[in-house]
């Protein structure tokens, strides 16, 4: 049996694309070795330049399309397609087919369930200006402002940004504006933004300005925040979201943790009693805002601790089990501490809401091998023309005590 020789850097070859994985990029196999399109379309046949490998996989640029595929569209903004939007060459249902695959393929590789469950797939009401929260990068030295091209440190230079709210785009034509005067917009080389109701704040603030304190409402709620603050990026598409976290919740009373809480929206919003809730955030800030949104709600019960999750769960006495944990992670998930601690503790239902499936994945493997089962699962469209990826998975323990709905208005 001879070994498998990945075609040289610079070579061309022809490959038919068969899905989207993590991260974006179309899969297809030449000679039995995985060959990874940028920007590939499912049922694309290609002719591609191998730009580099690693291991046994290819990454590779599309150099002519020879057959498109259905599902392939011209780009509505060719100057972020390797900048941010990169799956608007999908429609819209083929990049929403491809997300839920992204989610299936991850259980299955590395949460290792074979009993796949239905997974929904909601579509954000917006697929362009719905970005409430941006970071844009900025190149002191070319006085650019934009996204980093794809794999670079290269900034493309954007005079407008249609993934964000007209509020931020404005915003964008400003800061271009003083960049042009030489005016120092942002030393460090990065400008965060969010857009409230009617305000927006910066990080770092503008030159004699102080931190503007937001109002964000959501659902009929205000919430109070700044740039500092993590927020869901897609206004629109927030209900959608919060829905899905809080439907189906045990009717019985018991504690309610939301680790991870940062300003507060779900404990907020959950409609439980306020003695029951714990919102647990390290980041000072938040857990400051958090605390003044629940009391502006009239939950003056309901308890802020701005420690780590990790802390937090250790000290929990295991003999008081949670009803619900809430868990909305960063990134880079939970980490074998907070998994370990949830193992402990057994709570009745975990919600976990995630942006990266093989975190995700990760996490919940161990979970499902000690008796944690899964409800259900929905993809929910965060990020529309991009391949980044908003999952929200119920699990059980079998003994749930039957679920109540929680009223969101939601599409």
């Amino acid at each position: 049996m001879t070994d498998k020789v990945l075609p040289g850097v610079g070579t061309e070859i022809e490959v038919t694309v068969e899905r989207i994985v993590p991260g974006g990029a179309g899969l297809a196999r030449h000679g039995g070795l995985v060959v990874l399109v940028e920007r590939g379309a499912p049922g694309d046949v290609v002719r591609v330049r191998i730009d580099r490998t690693k291991g046994q996989a290819a990454f590779a640029s599309i150099a002519a399309i020879v057959t498109p595929s259905p599902d392939r569209i011209p780009d509505a903004h060719p100057a972020i397609a390797r900048a941010g939007a990169d799956l608007q060459h999908l429609t819209y249902e083929a990049e929403l087919t491809a997300k839920r695959g992204i989610v299936e393929d991850s259980l299955r590789r590395i949460a290792g369930v074979e009993d796949m469950p239905a997974i929904e797939t909601v579509p954000s009401p917006e697929i362009w200006q719905y970005r409430s929260v941006v970071e844009w990068q900025v190149d002191l030295g070319r006085r650019e402002i934009g996204q980093r091209l794809r794999g670079s440190h290269q900034v493309v230079d954007l005079e407008h940004d249609p993934l964000v709210v007209p509020a931020l785009d404005e915003v964008l034509g400003g800061l271009r504006a003083k960049l042009r005067r030489n005016d120092v917009v942002a030393p460090a080389g990065v400008v965060r933004a969010i857009a409230g109701d009617t305000a927006v704040d910066f990080i770092p603030p503008p030159p004699g300005e102080s931190r503007t304190v937001l109002t964000h409402t959501i659902l009929g709620t205000p919430f109070r925040l700044d740039a500092r603050c993590f927020l869901q990026v897609n206004r629109p598409a927030m209900p959608n979201l919060v829905h899905r976290a809080l439907s189906g919740w045990p009717a019985e009373e018991g504690p309610v943790f939301d680790l991870y809480g940062g300003i507060g929206l779900f404990a907020t919003l959950s409609g439980r009693e306020a003695r029951d809730i714990v919102v647990v955030e390290s980041h000072a800030p938040s857990a400051t805002y958090a605390r003044e949104n629940l009391d502006a709600a009239g939950m003056t019960r309901a308890r802020v601790r701005p420690v780590a999750v990790e802390t937090f769960l250790h000290g929990w006495d295991k003999r008081r089990r949670p009803a619900v944990v809430l868990l909305d992670p960063p990134r880079a998930g939970l980490g074998a501490g907070v998994v370990g601690h949830l193992l402990r503790l057994r709570p009745r239902r975990l919600v976990y809401v995630s942006c990266d499936p093989a975190t995700l994945a990760r996490d919940l493997r161990p979970l499902l091998a000690s008796g944690f089962e899964i409800e259900r699962c929905s993809v929910v469209d965060m990020f529309p023309r991009t391949h980044h990826v908003e999952t929200v998975v119920h699990l059980t323990t079998g003994d749930d005590a039957g679920g109540t709905s929680v009223e969101t208005d939601s599409a």
